[in-house]
């Protein structure tokens, strides 16, 4: 008996200290770093409020800061310079840190194994400002899905370089500015099928991090607009080239948003080349791009979340065929209580050809992405504290086969 108590207690550990939740942007330093309650900047984490957005794309600095920041006048010419030791003596005060992780029981109706308990992500994260002109973030993944896991994002943010709030420039590898964002923010666990699908052998997808410099500008109305350029391949060195990227372009992108109260609409463009290497066969270029809109729309208690977009691959077969697609989803969000927000989406992928890939010498089997996609995800989220969420959602797809749902427990500290 004193055996299985020790490693109960052993377990409980653990888990009080691995189970914590799900996304980035929803770190508690936040909160006791601003002192403001976790609802000021999410409805339920971590989906972000007007105001969360604004800290974020600030720098993490509230309006307030940034507008003291950019009032301040320079000092009077008779101002001695500070001492040099001041320089040399800079350390910041505090970097928060935050272990989490998501804990999941996937349900799979037609699978081999029909209940399994899972720990999607182990996640070192941290995010703050060194000084008002300087902000960082850090979400490391330690382990997914049971192997060692990778960096997905990494940056340093420059904040309102010559006293404007229209030119902030980031540094290092982060999402693509999507106003729903593919992971960080995203309130459902599911992803988005339109963010995540290849047209063939090319293996970029819009959901995927990106390492480069970006651009940011607002003005005080809500008029956002992002520009940047990036790899194109993520943060993997290549095999072939013995560097980060596979070709000597750089991608380029850029997306204008409206902030209208807590909703918004916006667009985005992302133009690139890669070079892919498909099994037993040589090398080719592709030649691709991406562009839709997205929207949000809050209306007291209900939340609808739309975006849609075209996708191109001018090349993506290695046999100069063009191929594209139209995907997107809808999303509806009731919250019930300020605590528990029941959602439904729906997302849709059509291709107008198959992405049909074999061997050169025929002699391997083919491989075809299927034309049309679709899935309807219902579930319901409950804060059982602020840094505390259980939730269910249950996809069905279009083919049956692949049907699943998972049950939610995520935490936050």
């Amino acid at each position: 008996m004193a055996t299985f108590t020790k490693s109960g207690i052993g377990v409980a550990a653990f888990l009080s200290f691995t189970l914590v939740a799900g996304n980035a942007q929803a770190i508690p330093a936040f909160a006791r770093q601003t002192k403001l309650g976790c609802n000021t900047c999410h409805t339920i984490f971590p989906q972000l409020t007007r105001f969360g957005r604004d800290f974020r794309d600030n720098g993490f600095r509230t309006p307030d800061e940034v507008q003291q920041l950019l009032k301040k006048t320079a000092p009077p010419p008779q101002t001695p310079p500070p001492p040099a030791q001041d320089f040399w003596s800079f350390i910041p005060e505090q970097i928060p840190f935050s272990i989490q992780a998501k804990l999941h029981d996937a349900i799979n109706p037609k699978g081999v194994v029909k209940s399994d308990f899972q720990l999607e992500e182990l996640q070192l994260q941290s995010g703050g400002t060194f000084t008002p002109r300087v902000s960082y973030y850090l979400h490391h993944h330690l382990a997914e899905e049971g192997s060692p896991g990778t960096l997905y994002t990494g940056w340093v943010r420059f904040n309102d370089l010559w006293g404007s709030d229209w030119f902030n420039v980031i540094v290092g590898q982060f999402e693509l500015p999507l106003s729903l964002s593919p992971e960080i923010e995203r309130l459902s666990s599911f992803e988005y099928l339109a963010y995540n699908r290849q047209l063939g052998a090319n293996p970029w997808t819009l959901g995927t991090p990106q390492l480069g410099v970006e651009v940011f500008g607002q003005s005080q109305r809500g008029t956002k607009i992002w520009a940047g350029v990036a790899n194109g391949s993520g943060l993997a060195l290549n095999d072939t080239t013995q560097s980060f990227d596979n070709n000597n372009f750089k991608d380029v992108y850029a997306r204008v948003t409206q902030e209208l109260g807590e909703s918004f609409v916006g667009g985005f463009v992302y133009y690139g080349r890669a070079s892919a290497t498909p099994q037993d066969s040589g090398t080719f270029d592709d030649n691709f791009v991406r562009t839709g809109a997205d929207a949000k729309v809050v209306i007291r208690k209900f939340t609808v979340e739309a975006m849609a977009m075209y996708g191109r691959d001018n090349n993506p077969l290695g046999t100069g065929e063009r191929r594209t697609f139209v995907g997107g989803f809808v999303q509806g969000e009731w919250f019930v209580t300020d605590r528990t927000v029941v959602l439904a989406r729906f997302d849709g992928v059509h291709q107008a050809q198959p992405a049909l890939f074999a061997a050169i010498d025929d002699s391997a089997s083919a491989e075809i992405f299927r034309v049309n996609t679709l899935a309807l995800t219902p579930g319901i989220q409950w804060l059982v504290l602020p840094n505390i969420k259980l939730g269910f959602e249950y996809q069905v797809r279009q083919s049956r086969e692949e049907d699943r749902a998972l049950a939610q427990l995520h935490l936050s500290f």
